[in-house]
């Protein structure tokens, strides 16, 4: 089923990205708060808003994210324009203009 909010709102997600050996390079959870963006805003890689488009509230997902999803506009230590990057996704909430936040637990 489409996500009725797709490209309305923010989102906001949990996130861990891992360096391509394996390490942690980014957790929001570590960071004790969700991240938040626009879908379509171009605010997060193509590889993640596209995950997060179909995603429902509570729902988890792992993604392995080719490099012309992961484009950036400079890159953090550990990372190359050439790498296939993977996350851990969960939707968090739901904020669209029209109503307040759908929020999972």
């Amino acid at each position: 089923m489409p996500d009725p909010w797709r490209g309305r709102g923010s989102r906001l997600i949990h996130e861990t990205t891992y360096l391509p050996d394996g390490r942690i390079q980014f957790s929001t959870r570590a960071q004790g708060r969700p991240l938040r963006f626009l879908l379509g805003g171009r605010q997060v890689i193509d590889g993640v808003d596209e995950a997060v488009t179909g995603m429902r509230v509570g729902e988890q997902r792992r993604l392995v994210v080719a490099p012309h999803l992961s484009r950036r506009s400079s890159y953090p230590a550990g990372l190359s324009p050439n790498d296939t990057l993977h996350y851990e996704l969960e939707l968090v909430a739901i904020e669209s203009p029209q109503e307040p936040a759908h929020r999972s637990r």
